[in-house]
């Protein structure tokens, strides 16, 4: 049997993130059973081993000795070897006296400090985490919390695809069809070219760009999850710098074909739309970007998670809560003051609309609609106008009750 390092550690890493994949699926709705846990230990075990082998291909592309623990008559006896038949490689030499390498441990030290890759310290944290998860498994037995392990799982398997794409190159098949579509990124746009589909290839360019820029795994019809605030606010940004017209549904049943992704605070968006003059504030708990098919003429689809949230004291008194649209507060903006007035107050709102269409001497100030929504929820679904679309009306009244998590789940497994 031959398998080569940078095999081996792709092969257990796709093996790995497989096994965890079955486990979410398995068990979003549902308590984990024996065999759940099964999966989840495969997961921990061949992850673990494809992130080792993986490191140290990185190192060996440095230096061969970067991964090597120790310098003996093994090594030595290997590497003269090596000298007279450059064709293989050291280890092809080593059958009886194997050659030993650094650990899991020492790889990744050695690569966040020799390989020039910016490793962000929540992965470098999250790795760490993963090597004690696994020794205890290796070693004895494991009794820890669920919500530990699948902390260290959420966003690894991206984070892991960008840092090896990155330091391996091409060679490294992506577990997402992320490294695809770079491969033939300029195929796909001649194609788009040659069909006259401007559109698509505008929205391909902006989308590819977005997802490069805030370090995202994604390729062709595949579903992602975008947790972190600061990389929701920087997609947000590059589409609207774009130019794109984007459409949105939201979950009570509000529309438009021209809709504006504001970013209010730190924690809150508005869709802001422009054909209606209406605004809708939410706060942030994640985005999930779905990319079909390249050369389809489909639109990528955005849908925004709100998060539960908190009614000032002020505003208490002027609360709607109904079992469609939930807790919010129904307001309005005037705009034509020396500064923005808003106000949630019922009898303000009835009387401004009773002097506007009954007092003829009344001069209607600019305004536009306020609401706020205070529940955790599939909020909307957004897609670039001029593109086919799903129908979002029925996907918002079947993700009702599903979490941003479970949404993610549900699609990739389909």
């Amino acid at each position: 049997m031959k398998i080569d390092l940078l095999e081996n550690g792709m092969d257990s890493l796709e093996m790995g993130f497989a096994s965890f994949l079955e486990f979410e699926k398995n068990t979003v709705e549902k308590s984990p059973q024996k065999a759940d846990y099964l999966d989840l230990k495969h997961a921990i075990l061949f992850t673990h081993h494809g992130v080792e082998i993986l490191l140290k291909f990185i190192l060996r592309q440095v230096n061969e000795l970067f991964i090597i623990s120790k310098i003996d008559n093994a090594y030595l006896e290997a590497y003269q070897k090596q000298k007279k038949d450059p064709s293989c490689n050291i280890f092809d030499f080593c059958e009886w006296s194997p050659i030993h390498t650094i650990t899991y441990e020492e790889a990744l030290n050695r690569v966040e400090k020799i390989c020039d890759l910016q490793m962000q310290k929540p992965l470098i944290d999250k790795l760490k985490k993963l090597n004690k998860v696994r020794n205890a498994l290796t070693h004895a037995e494991l009794n820890i919390d669920d919500a530990v392990l699948t902390d260290i799982f959420q966003s690894l398997l991206n984070d892991l695809d960008i840092l090896f794409y990155k330091a391996i190159g091409e060679r490294y098949k992506t577990l997402t069809g992320y490294s695809e579509l770079v491969r033939n990124y300029d195929a796909y746009m001649a194609f788009l070219t040659t069909h006259g589909m401007e559109l698509k290839k505008k929205t391909t360019q902006v989308f590819k760009q977005a997802i490069e820029e805030i370090g995202l795994s994604l390729g062709q019809n595949e579903i992602a999850r975008i947790t972190d605030l600061a990389l929701a606010k920087k997609f947000v940004n590059i589409l609207n710098r774009s130019g794109l017209q984007f459409g949105m549904d939201m979950f009570d049943g509000c529309c438009s074909g021209n809709t504006e992704i504001k970013i209010l605070d730190e924690t809150h968006f508005s869709l802001w739309t422009k054909d209606n003059k209406s605004d809708f504030r939410f706060k942030f708990k994640s985005l999930i970007l779905y990319i079909p098919e390249v050369t389809k003429n489909a639109s990528p689809i955005l849908m925004f998670e709100s998060d539960d949230d908190t009614v000032e004291e002020d505003y208490k008194n002027y609360l709607h809560v109904d079992e469609f649209s939930g807790r919010h507060l129904e307001g309005l903006c005037f705009t034509g003051a020396p500064q923005k007035i808003e106000t949630f107050n019922y009898e303000e709102i009835c009387e401004f609309y009773a002097r506007r269409d009954y007092d003829e001497y009344y001069v209607v100030p600019t305004y536009y609609s306020i609401r706020r929504y205070f529940d955790r929820k599939i909020f909307a679904c957004l897609n670039v106008q001029g593109l086919a679309y799903w129908n979002f009306r029925q996907l918002l009244l079947d993700m009702k009750e599903k979490s941003g998590h479970e949404v993610e789940v549900y699609f990739k497994n389909l």
